[in-house]
């Protein structure tokens, strides 16, 4: 029988891409599915998410996060959670069932390359970035500007 891991293990897991439940992502924005499925990373309309789109990627690279798969809204479980008029049925059957069955057309992307020397390192970055974010919202009601995170970001990593 195995023991309960600790959050430290977790974390440390994570950070190999070796947790022990597959982590498949799903989502029903097109524009984040058709970047994070190219090979390179373009500067999005909203430059304030790139460090989140390359963190991304980089899980996806490392193989912490397995796949990500567009799917239609109507087949979005979270927004059953959190819009009025949308359908419950999925939500539902996952509750009834522990399935969850996509209707509509999707797509998959299961990046095929393995991850570099670059992908380790930036893994590095994107944990600073996550700590940086979280002091932040700990002292801040204010708005996060990307220069100040990224400022502080290779502050921490100075370290």
């Amino acid at each position: 029988m195995h023991q309960p891991l600790t959050p430290t293990q977790l974390l440390k897991l994570e950070e190999q891409g070796k947790l022990p439940v597959p982590l498949h992502c799903y989502t029903d924005c097109k524009s984040l599915f058709d970047t994070l499925s190219v090979p390179d990373l373009h500067t999005p309309t909203e430059a304030s998410l790139i460090l989140i789109i390359a963190m991304l990627r980089e899980l996806l690279e490392l193989n912490v996060i397995q796949s990500i798969s567009w799917i239609q809204t109507t087949d979005m479980l979270a927004d059953g959670l959190t819009k009025g008029l949308v359908s419950r049925k999925g939500l539902l059957q996952v509750s009834r069932e522990g399935t969850w069955k996509i209707e509509k057309e999707y797509k998959t992307h299961v990046p095929s390359k393995p991850a570099t020397v670059q992908s380790a390192s930036f893994l590095a970055l994107s944990k600073a970035v996550r700590i940086v974010l979280q002091e932040h919202r700990s002292f801040s009601e204010g708005p996060v500007h990307t220069t100040d995170v990224l400022g502080t970001t290779l502050a921490v990593l100075k370290q």
